[in-house]
This record gives C-alpha cells, sequence and structure tokens, in this order.
C-alpha cells in the first residue's frame, strides 16, 4: 500500500489531499493508529478512478500566406504542456492543415481547429517573412530582441521596411536596421515601461514593400512578467531594547523568475532591520527583524518595504509602534 500522507484529527475527522494519483482505479482506505484510550481501526476502502486528463491541441504556420516553392513550418501547441507523445499533421485538402495529438497515459488525444495555409502562385517576385523566436519573456522595465527576416522569392529585388503592432501600453519598438533590400534580417528591440501591464501579447510584425506593392506580416508573442510585494502583520508594538518581525512575501506574476532584493525605509531613529534571506528568487518569503535599542525614538512609524528585480521596484508598507 502507498501512503497519501497523515493527519491529525480534528472533532473526529482528518483530511488528505494528494494530486499523485495516477490514471485508473485506486482502492483507498484511512487508518487510525490509536491512543491511550482507543484501539486502532482501518476504513472500508473507497473505490476511486482517474480518468485522463483531457488535452488540447492549436495549430500555427510561421508564414501565411506562403509561395509555391517554400519551406514552411506549422507548430502544434500540447496544453497541458506535461502531456508526452506525438503530433501527426494533416492535409485534409486545399491545404486544410489539422495537427492531431494521440495522447499519453495521462492525457485524451485530441485535433487543432482547421488552419488554411493559403500558397500563392510562384511566378510573380515575392518576399517572405519570418521572426525569430516565436516567444520571449521579459521583465517590466526590462527590453528583449526578435529577429526579422526577409527572404527573396522568384528574383524579388525591392526594398522591404519594417514596421509592428499589438505592444502593451507603455512598451516602443525599434529596427535596426529599419529596411533591408531583396533579402536580410533586422532587429526588433521591443523596451516595456516599468508601468507596463503583465501578460501575454501577440505582437504583429509587418514588411512592406512599394515597389513590388507587397505587404507580409508574421506574430510573436511577448509575455511581460512582474512580482508583487507584501507584508505582515500589518501592525507590530515593540518595546525600546527589543525586536519585533514581520514576514515579507514575493509573489510571482505570470511566470517570473527574477531575484527580488529587498530593503525597507522608515525606520526610527536608532533602530535597524535585517532581512533573511536578503533576497528572493520568483517568489517566497523573507523575514525581516526590526531591532531597537534604548534609545530608538518612540512613536508610530510607517515602514517602507522595497523589493527591486532589474529596473523594477515594487514596495509594501507595515506599521511599526515603539514604546
Amino acid at each position: 500500500a502507498t501512503s497519501l500522507g497523515t493527519a491529525t484529527l480534528s472533532g473526529g475527522r482528518a483530511s488528505v489531499s494528494t494530486s499523485t494519483l495516477t490514471v485508473g482505479p485506486h482502492s483507498i482506505t484511512g487508518t487510525y493508529n490509536g491512543n491511550s484510550n482507543y484501539n486502532a481501526s482501518t476504513s472500508s476502502p473507497v473505490s476511486l478512478t482517474v480518468s485522463q486528463a483531457s488535452s488540447t491541441t492549436s495549430l500555427a504556420s510561421n508564414v501565411n500566406p506562403s509561395t509555391l516553392g517554400q519551406s514552411v513550418t506549422f507548430t502544434a501547441t500540447v496544453l497541458p504542456s506535461v502531456a508526452t507523445g506525438a503530433v501527426q499533421f494533416f492535409d485534409v485538402g486545399n491545404h486544410s492543415i489539422t495537427a492531431t495529438y494521440g495522447g499519453d497515459a495521462n492525457d485524451t488525444g485530441s485535433t487543432s481547429s482547421t488552419l488554411t495555409q493559403t500558397v500563392n502562385p510562384a511566378s510573380a517576385a515575392n518576399f517572405s517573412l519570418s521572426a525569430t523566436p516565436a516567444s520571449r519573456t521579459v521583465v517590466q522595465g526590462a527590453s528583449t530582441t526578435y529577429t526579422a527576416t526577409v527572404s527573396a522569392v522568384n528574383g524579388f529585388a525591392g526594398t522591404v521596411s519594417f514596421s509592428a503592432s499589438g505592444l502593451p501600453t507603455g512598451a516602443t519598438f525599434s529596427f535596426n536596421p529599419t529596411s533591408v533590400n531583396t533579402s536580410g534580417s533586422s532587429t526588433m528591440m521591443v523596451t516595456t515601461a516599468s508601468t507596463t501591464p503583465t501578460g501575454s501579447y501577440t505582437l504583429t510584425i509587418t514588411g512592406t514593400s512599394t515597389s513590388p506593392s507587397l505587404t507580409h506580416s508574421t506574430t510573436v508573442t511577448l509575455v511581460v512578467n512582474s512580482f508583487s510585494i507584501s507584508a505582515s502583520p500589518s501592525s507590530r508594538t515593540v518595546t525600546r531594547g527589543n525586536s519585533t518581525t514581520y514576514t515579507v512575501t514575493v509573489a510571482a506574476i505570470n511566470g517570473f523568475n527574477g531575484t527580488v532584493a529587498l530593503r525597507v525605509r522608515g525606520l526610527p531613529f536608532n533602530s535597524t532591520a535585517t532581512f533573511n534571506p536578503s533576497s528572493v528568487t520568483g517568489q517566497g518569503t523573507s523575514t525581516m527583524t526590526v531591532s531597537t535599542n534604548t534609545s530608538t525614538s518612540t512613536g508610530t512609524f510607517t515602514l517602507r518595504i522595497r523589493g527591486t528585480s532589474g529596473g523594477v521596484t515594487h514596495s509594501t508598507t507595515a506599521q511599526l509602534v515603539v514604546q
């Protein structure tokens, strides 16, 4: 038998939670070990069947429309991300593309919605536009880059200028170079502000040629993450010469995994504060200890606890009463 955990009785009841059960039938029992007044006992088994998790499959093309003879990459994304196995891609007719995930021991199979891939004739001069990587993650206030690539098709010899749209509030973009002749690459830099909202954004990169008159677009994903900071309790009272503690919590937002350095302002005269640990990576807690001495100023003080990662700072407040 596999132990699922131990819990303390409260009002004659004890509960455990688990997410480790494998797919299939399970027979669960609870065993009470007894004490000085009561004998040990074991419950009757309870049957529990764990079913496979449902999966979803989505499908994207790296360039659409494409040109006859041009290489096109179809990418299937299967959720949950822990799913294993294989994905098959099908052209069900007229370039209607689907992706089918076959499932695994823990996840059901699924099929994407149909993606219509448009293939233009190769007779006219044209160009294709792609961008890498497909996704970037950046902390509020920081920058990241993508590479936009123009490939000439059928003797295309025009100049392609770049632009971008879909950026979140406070974010800006620039291309270096701003255009390429015939074919080549440009680096798009996206710079966020400390106030840029967290979230996942689809950016559209557009390449435009005036002679011949052509416009193509491709998309990339920008994920903006950050962190929040809080402190508990909201107020502490300490007698001069003693110390007290607060718990500072850093919470990750949208997959944030940076290192947050902690500091505090607003301490009374002749007092000190330390953090253990002094920084938190991703998310976690730190104990802030405020120490006073017999000459520390008395009164009520608002402590501003600040967390900084890169160019981003978030803060919270707590009250200290010194008597």
